[in-house]
């Protein structure tokens, strides 16, 4: 990635209320297929300037998005900030099981603390980070709204934060 830092957020022209930043929160998955077509189209030496523009900013959101340092602390010691959390799938179910008693830091003891008694011939229990690109993991929108509901909670994001608030999110 270059030296890019924007000087905003990048705005949709057709709907102001709507950026780039609000949609690491609303429509991650839609950002990373973008991203993907934006490489193929313009390469690294693209003819068209807004869609390069486009490209720079959302490359810098995706990277943003995966070195963010969560503010909330781990619910079990208190001590440090939480690193990665449990999505429970158990077989023959249609969604994850995904609350915020799943949260917990680096330390084992945490993560015993974390890890509800399971039955490992009927469920499967996966470790995530608390990073945007978790989000990918997920097929169906109910559980990817879970998953940002955990990174909001993380990340100190609550009720409504406007495209101004996440642009300063992502650049701090």
């Amino acid at each position: 990635m270059t030296n890019y830092s924007p000087q905003g957020p990048y705005k949709f022209f057709l709907r102001r209320d709507m950026s780039l930043e609000k949609m690491m929160l609303t429509n991650y998955p839609r950002l990373r297929k973008d991203f993907k077509k934006l490489e193929k189209k313009v390469g690294s030496n693209g003819k068209w300037k807004g869609v390069q523009i486009k490209k720079k900013h959302l490359e810098w959101l995706l990277a943003r998005g995966e070195d963010r340092a969560p503010k909330m602390l781990c619910p079990y010691c208190g001590e440090e900030p939480v690193e990665h959390f449990l999505a429970i799938y158990t077989f023959g179910g249609k969604y994850f099981t995904i609350k915020e008693s799943f949260l917990f830091c680096k330390k084992d003891s945490c993560k015993k603390k974390a890890s509800p008694e399971i039955d490992s011939r009927h469920e499967v229990v996966a470790t995530l980070p608390v990073k945007f690109s978790s989000i990918d993991k997920f097929s169906s929108k109910r559980d990817r709204r879970k998953v940002i509901s955990l990174l909001r909670k993380s990340f100190n994001l609550q009720g409504r934060p406007t495209t101004e608030d996440l642009f300063s999110f992502f650049s701090n």
